[in-house]
């Protein structure tokens, strides 16, 4: 056998397992199967090992046995196609889904989806958002034409179990606590004509001193935010769907929760829609108060550093 053809046969059986090919067991000394099985058992260890450090929270709450038992069948199931490993797992979150039986096993689906957006936020290209001042001389005319896009970074997620507050209490068991919260801004403006938005937009906000995660919860929604981070791993529960931002303004990764009108007008302006043309959404919902909303949610965006000028 050519050097060459020795070499995709390893490969092969290598990335594939199963029965040793008969070159392989004359290429070596016997034992062959067990010479072999180093290469073949020691590839899938090492992606196991991979996702472990990927998902250092679903580890935690599953534990070691359980957690490299389940990452072995996804391996099994889900070959990798990407040269770096820190690519490979993505699909840990679907997968899970896929084999869900119960609440716990929903909710660990949930946990990996969130996990590794978090990851990706971090990994994202750096980018430097815009500030409400940025905006202080635009023309009142020009507003209605203002577009924005998002942050690289920014991940849009929504999940139906307390999958967050899981993450918190295993990253607290594991001593790696990650969560970073910005502080929420109460946005005031004054009327909803363009000039007025701008007004609200570049205006001194107001501290209200409570947790992102907090202030963004859905009035009387049952939430992640509503149980307490503690060390304790908490039961999974199934709750309304809620709606999360995950995004990285400069070197810490930060999350929260925001209610569903919220969710939908980020999403809206960060496809391309422009101001005005937000506020045209918001007019059936908020009638006379859409600008003045419009402008309160942008202040807020641009206070959290989520945008960029598109």
């Amino acid at each position: 056998m050519r050097l060459e053809e020795l070499e995709r046969t390893v490969q092969a059986h290598v990335l594939a397992g199963g029965a040793l090919p008969d070159a392989l067991e004359r290429a070596v000394q016997p034992p062959a199967v067990g010479r072999w099985e180093i290469y073949s058992a020691g590839y899938r260890l090492r992606l196991v090992e991979a996702l472990a450090a990927q998902y250092p929270a679903l580890a935690a709450r599953l534990g070691a046995a359980a957690f490299a038992e389940r990452m072995r069948a996804f391996v099994e199931a889900t070959p990798s196609l990407h040269r770096s490993v820190r690519d490979y797992g993505a699909e840990v979150g679907a997968f899970l889904a896929a084999h869900a039986a119960n609440d716990e096993d929903a909710m660990l689906a949930e946990l990996a989806q969130f996990e590794w957006q978090l990851a990706a936020a971090f990994d994202a290209p750096d980018a430097v958002a815009l500030a409400p001042a940025d905006l202080a001389e635009v023309a009142a005319q020009e507003w209605p034409s203002l577009s924005f896009a998002p942050l690289p970074s920014v991940r849009r997620l929504q999940l139906t179990s307390n999958a967050v507050a899981a993450w918190r209490a295993a990253t607290a068991q594991a001593g790696t606590t990650q969560a970073a919260t910005t502080q929420a801004a109460t946005t005031q403006a004054a009327t909803a004509q363009a000039a007025t938005a701008q007004a609200a937009i570049t205006a001194a906000p107001a501290d209200s001193g409570v947790t992102a995660e907090q202030a963004a919860a859905p009035a009387g929604a049952n939430t992640s935010a509503e149980v307490p981070a503690t060390a304790q791993a908490p039961v999974a529960v199934r709750l309304d769907p809620v709606d999360w931002l995950i995004w990285r303004p400069q070197l810490t990764t930060q999350f929260r929760s925001c209610e569903p009108d919220e969710a939908v007008a980020f999403d809206t302006l960060a496809g391309g829609a422009s101001f005005g043309e937000l506020c045209g959404l918001l007019l059936e919902s908020h009638g006379d108060q859409a600008a003045l909303q419009a402008a309160g949610w942008l202040k807020r965006w641009l206070t959290e550093g989520l945008l960029l000028h598109r």
